[in-house]
């Protein structure tokens, strides 16, 4: 279904280290919001793609936001890896992907104030480092990695450390703490963002998750907004929110520009 009023094209940038940065924007006529969907790894099903825009068939659904869909840089490095969480052996590929955003924002006419990150899993864990590196702009993280070395498959920490990283994680991390904990990425960017972070008992990374929200709530850095973990019952184990209740929770915070009363959206959430 095409949205009135609606341009849509597809965006390619470069890193400073040459990796090509992929994104498609559907771009309204009077929007003034920005959601930017954030990549999810792909399923050992199915052809591996090079360009994966997750989640890029909603904006049909979003006639009053911009939406920007942003494929994973990293993925450029190796033909095989299917989820490479923005990791690269010396360069901050999150930074550029940033500044892509920026730029998008600027020529759009929009504030970080009103743009927001979403994404599940590797993309929860990208969208809440995202809305670090523009201050003001808020995420949505669904069942996110925190530390990405702990992440418990194996197959997939080994896949990144001998495709992407050419070293451990454990070494990878002397270097470069902020490609691989959310934590670390706040400190480097210097605050934490403002951030809603959905996840259920059963998720595989609960336990960190709650480490998580008692670091930051302990952490002295600037805090932009407000930062909760949300607990839902509507889903159990590694899995991102059904299609409505995620649009629902976007609408909500378009509507009021901010993430502080996200807790009140109509599905069933217990804390």
């Amino acid at each position: 279904m095409h949205v009135q009023g609606t341009t849509a094209e597809a965006i390619e940038s470069v890193s400073t280290n040459g990796l090509p940065i992929y994104a498609m924007l559907a771009q309204r006529s009077q929007a003034d919001r920005l959601v930017c969907f954030m990549p999810a790894a792909q399923t050992g099903a199915g052809t591996r793609r090079f360009k994966l825009f997750s989640r890029w068939s909603w904006q049909t659904e979003m006639p009053n936001q911009h939406v920007l869909a942003l494929s994973d840089p990293a993925l450029g490095i190796d033909d095989e890896i299917r989820g490479a969480w923005y990791l690269h052996p010396s360069h901050d590929l999150m930074i550029d992907m940033a500044q892509l955003v920026a730029d998008q924002a600027a020529k759009l006419g929009i504030a970080n104030e009103s743009v927001l990150f979403y994404g599940s899993s590797l993309g929860g864990f990208g969208a809440m480092g995202m809305a670090s590196l523009l201050p003001g702009a808020s995420a949505i993280a669904e069942i996110p990695q925190i530390d990405v070395s702990l992440w418990p498959s194996p197959g997939s920490i080994k896949a990144m450390e001998t495709r992407i990283l050419g070293t451990s994680f454990s070494e990878h991390r002397l270097r470069h703490p902020e490609m691989i904990d959310v934590r670390e990425r706040f400190k480097k960017s210097g605050l934490v963002p403002p951030f809603a972070l959905f996840s259920n008992s059963t998720d595989m990374s609960i336990g960190i998750q709650r480490e998580f929200m008692t670091d930051v709530m302990e952490s002295s850095l600037p805090k932009l907004g407000k930062q909760q973990l949300l607990l839902t019952d509507h889903i159990s184990g590694h899995y991102a929110l059904p299609r409505q209740d995620a649009l629902a929770l976007i609408n909500h915070w378009s509507i009021n520009g901010d993430l502080a009363s996200i807790e009140s959206v109509e599905f069933e959430l217990s804390i």
